[in-house]
């Protein structure tokens, strides 16, 4: 997979990734890792309808 970041994003990951001795990839892998396992899922009754969380406009 290919991913393209905006040039500043990729400065600042080129730095923190020297700073912690690993590579930009790691750190990207990471931030994914974090995101989705913070990101709230439809449960129960949710699922079934298919209602909508609106608080996460």
């Amino acid at each position: 997979m290919s991913l393209r970041v905006p040039v500043d994003l990729d400065r600042r990951l080129e730095k923190l990734a020297a700073e912690e001795h690993t590579s930009k990839s790691a750190l990207l892998l990471q931030g994914g890792g974090v995101g989705t396992a913070t990101a709230r899922t439809p449960t129960g009754d949710q699922r079934g309808f298919g209602f909508r969380d609106e608080s996460r406009r």
